[in-house]
């Protein structure tokens, strides 16, 4: 079973873990800076704790974390931005992060206009 977990500022550890191995082939390819990869440890924490509009939702399989979702809600919940999708490389593929998505959709049922900035060459990125 597929499920969505809030994470807390105790976290960012397993946050910082997720996003760097999600995203490590991604940098090695195309060494971009803006890359989740290279992102640091303090702007991490400030968009988990600090920032007021931005939630991360860990994506479970039957109770094992697989990922992340990254929301940023805009435009007084109306409108949102999908900020990072981490998947750790083991489970890429197998649709948790479209099943993910989904789940996020129906948490955010006032959320009407979806965001997202990728790399469209990536095609699991887009999938």
């Amino acid at each position: 079973m597929i499920t969505l977990q809030k994470a807390e500022a105790s976290d960012l550890e397993k946050i910082i873990a997720i996003q760097r191995a999600s995203f490590k082939v991604v940098y090695e390819k195309y060494h971009d800076q803006y890359d989740p990869y290279v992102e640091e440890v303090e702007q991490i924490r400030w968009k988990l704790v600090e920032r007021p509009d931005c939630f991360y939702h860990f994506v479970l399989v039957d109770e094992t974390i697989v990922g992340f979702l990254r929301l940023v809600i805009k435009d007084e919940e109306k409108r949102a931005w999908l900020g990072t999708a981490a998947i750790l490389p083991q489970y890429q593929g197998q649709g948790y992060g479209s099943a993910g998505m989904a789940l996020l959709e129906k948490t955010y049922p006032k959320l009407t206009k979806w965001d997202l900035c990728t790399i469209a060459q990536e095609k699991l990125m887009v999938s």
